[in-house]
C-alpha cells in the first residue's frame, strides 16, 4: 500500500493527480487520514485490489451532496479581481486595494480609473502610482492613488492642559528595558491654587480642494469660553483665561469635557482590617502593601506602592500599577479596564483591556492582554499561559527544566472554521469518488457473468454510477476552487494581523507557541528568536532575533 503525504488537502490532491492523472479515481482507491505530527496522509490502493461492501441498488441515489448555492456564490465572488476604493473621512485621500481573482489576477488601468470615477474622484489622481500597482502586481495592500490639497488649518483659541488628561503621569526614561514599568507611572497630584488650564489666542487660514474637486474654504479661528470647561473643585480666573484648582487632589477630564479635581482615596500604609475592602469611584492609592483576601475596586486607577499577595481581588476601570510585584498564590486576581504594570507576577490571574508590562518575570500565571504583554529586566515567562491580542515580548520563554509554558498572540478562529468545513466536504467527495469507482469495477465483473434482464439492469446501474462520478468530480473541483478563494480571504484577514512573539535571549523545550490558529511546540533549545505568522506558508515562522532587528532597521 502506497502513502502520499501533504501539508494540506490541495497539495495532497495535486500529488495524486500528478501520479495517477485527473481521473485517478478510476485507477486507485484513496483513504485520507490526519496525523497531528505527519499531517494529511493518503493511503493508495489499486482499485482491483479493493473489496466492495454489500450493494443495494436502491441506495444509489440521485443526490449525494447538499445545495451548491454557497459554493457557486463563493467562486463567482472571487473569479475576477476586485478593486476596493476607500476614501478618507475628510475626502482628502483615496486608497485602492486590489484583491486578485482566481481566473484573472489584476485589473486594467481603465478599470481602476472607472472605479475611481464611480466614486466621483476627479482631483489629485496619481496615474503613475496606478500604473505601478498594475506593473508590480501590488495586491492586498492599500495604495494612495489620489490626494487633495488641504486648506491651511486655522488655529483656534487653544485650551492648554497643565496636567495629563487621564490624571496619570508617564515618567520618561532613556532605557525602558532597565526600568521597572510600575515606577514609570505616577498619579498626578495638584495643589490648591494650581493653574490647570490656560487659553491661547486664535489665528485664520487658506482654502484647499478635496478629491471630488470641491473647494474647501478656510475656517476662522474660534474663541473658547473657559467657563464651559469648569467642573467640580475648580474655578475660573478673574481674567477668564485660566482654570484654577480649589482643592488638593487628582485633576481629570470628565466625559462631558469639563475639568475636575477629585480627592483620591489614599491609604497611608498597608491595607489592613482597620480600612477593610475598598470600593471607590475615583482613583485609589495604597502607599504600603496588600496581604490577604482584600477587595480593592476603583472607578478609575489603582496604584499600590508595596507588594500585593494572597487571595486579593483588585479591579479598576482604569489602569493598575503594583510597584513591588505580586504573589497571587493561585488565588489572587487583577482585572483592569486599562493597562497593568508590576515589578513581577507570580501565580496570579490577570485580565487587561490594554497592555501588561512586567519589570522582571511572570511565573505560573494566567495572563490575558487585549493588546501587548511585555516583560522587561530578567524578561522571564515560565509556566502558565500568556495570551495577547497583538504581541508578547520577553527575553526568555520557559526554562531548562521544560516547564510547560503557553504563549498565544493574534488568535482568530472564524475564518479557520469555514476552511475546515469546506475541506471536510472535499475529503468526503474524494472518498465517495473512490468508492464509486470500486463499485463500478465490481458491477462490470458481474456483467460478464449474467444475461438477459439482469444484464440490462446492471448496465443501467453502470450508466447511473458513471453519471454520479461525473457530478461528484465537478463538485469536487468547485470545492477545490472554493478553498483557493477562501485562502484569499484568509490572507486578506491575515494582512491585518501583525501579531508576534519575541524571546530576545532564549526559548526552551516545553513551550507552546500559538499565533492566530497555528500552533507549534518547542522541542529544542532555541536562542534569541522571534515568532511571526508567515501568511504565504500559512505557518508560524521562527526568525533569529538579530536578523529580525536588522530587518526593522
Amino acid at each position: 500500500m502506497e502513502e502520499i503525504r501533504g501539508k494540506n488537502l490541495e497539495e495532497l490532491l495535486r500529488e495524486i493527480e500528478k501520479r495517477y492523472g485527473t481521473a485517478w479515481f478510476n485507477v486507485v482507491h484513496v483513504d485520507i487520514t490526519f496525523d497531528s505530527e505527519k499531517g494529511l496522509i493518503a493511503k493508495i490502493t489499486p482499485i482491483e485490489e479493493m473489496e466492495v461492501r454489500e450493494i443495494n441498488i436502491l441506495d444509489i441515489k440521485e443526490e449525494y451532496l447538499p445545495e451548491e448555492e454557497m459554493m457557486e456564490e463563493l467562486l463567482e465572488k472571487h473569479a475576477h479581481p476586485k478593486i476596493n476604493v476607500k476614501i478618507s473621512e475628510d475626502n482628502m485621500e483615496v486608497y485602492v486595494t486590489i484583491i486578485p481573482g482566481i481566473e484573472r489576477k489584476m485589473p486594467s488601468f481603465d478599470e481602476i480609473m472607472e472605479a475611481l470615477h464611480r466614486e466621483e474622484v476627479v482631483f489629485g489622481i496619481r496615474e503613475d502610482e496606478i500604473g505601478r500597482m498594475i506593473k508590480e502586481e501590488v495586491i492586498f495592500k492599500p495604495v494612495m492613488v489620489a490626494k487633495g490639497i488641504h486648506p491651511t488649518e486655522p488655529v483656534d483659541a487653544k485650551v492648554e492642559y497643565k496636567f495629563p488628561k487621564d490624571g496619570i503621569m508617564e515618567l520618561s526614561t532613556l532605557d525602558k528595558n532597565r526600568v521597572d514599568p510600575a515606577a514609570r507611572r505616577k498619579i498626578y497630584i495638584c495643589k490648591k491654587g494650581d493653574v490647570l488650564v490656560e487659553k491661547k489666542p486664535a489665528i485664520d487660514g487658506k482654502s484647499g480642494r478635496d478629491v471630488f474637486g470641491r473647494e474647501i474654504p478656510s475656517k476662522k479661528g474660534k474663541d473658547v469660553l473657559l467657563q464651559e470647561f469648569v467642573g467640580k473643585n475648580v474655578k475660573l480666573s478673574e481674567d477668564g483665561n485660566a482654570i484654577i484648582s480649589t482643592v488638593e487632589g487628582q485633576p481629570y477630564i470628565s466625559e462631558d469635557g469639563k475639568v475636575n479635581v477629585k480627592e483620591i482615596f489614599v491609604v497611608n500604609g498597608d491595607l489592613d482590617y482597620s480600612v477593610g475592602n475598598i470600593d471607590f469611584p475615583g482613583s485609589v492609592w495604597i502607599r504600603g502593601n496588600i496581604d490577604g483576601n482584600f477587595k480593592v475596586i476603583s472607578g478609575k486607577d489603582i496604584i499600590v506602592d508595596g507588594i500585593v499577595s494572597g487571595g486579593f481581588h483588585i479591579e479598576a476601570k482604569g489602569s493598575v500599577v503594583i510597584r513591588k510585584g505580586v504573589f497571587g498564590r493561585k488565588r489572587g486576581k487583577i482585572i483592569s479596564g486599562g493597562d497593568v504594570s508590576a515589578k513581577f507576577l507570580s501565580e496570579t490571574f490577570v485580565v487587561s483591556e490594554g497592555s501588561i508590562e512586567v519589570g522582571e518575570y511572570m511565573m505560573n500565571c494566567h495572563v490575558v492582554a487585549k493588546r501587548d504583554a511585555v516583560v522587561f529586566g530578567k524578561g522571564l515567562i515560565v509556566g502558565g499561559r500568556v495570551s495577547a491580542g497583538k504581541s508578547i515580548k520577553v527575553r526568555v520563554l520557559g526554562n531548562m527544566s521544560g516547564a510547560k509554558t503557553v504563549v498565544e498572540a493574534g488568535v482568530d478562529f472564524e475564518t479557520q472554521r469555514q476552511y475546515y468545513e469546506i475541506s471536510h466536504e472535499l475529503m468526503e467527495l474524494m472518498r465517495e469518488l473512490t468508492y464509486l469507482s470500486t463499485l463500478q469495477r465490481k458491477f462490470k465483473m458481474m456483467l460478464d457473468n449474467v444475461s438477459g434482464s439482469e444484464n440490462k439492469e446492471i448496465s443501467l446501474i453502470l450508466i447511473n454510477i458513471e453519471n454520479k462520478k461525473k457530478t461528484l468530480y465537478e463538485r469536487m473541483e468547485k470545492r477545490r476552487k472554493a478553498l483557493e478563494a477562501l485562502n484569499i480571504s484568509r490572507r486578506e484577514k491575515q494582512l491585518r494581523k501583525n501579531a508576534l512573539i519575541v524571546a530576545s535571549d532564549a526559548c526552551y523545550p516545553g513551550v507552546t507557541v500559538s499565533i492566530g490558529d497555528e500552533t507549534i511546540k518547542i522541542d529544542d533549545n532555541l536562542g534569541p528568536t522571534v515568532f511571526t505568522f508567515d501568511a504565504v506558508k500559512n505557518s508560524i515562522k521562527a526568525t533569529p532575533y538579530k536578523t529580525w532587528r536588522k530587518f526593522l532597521k
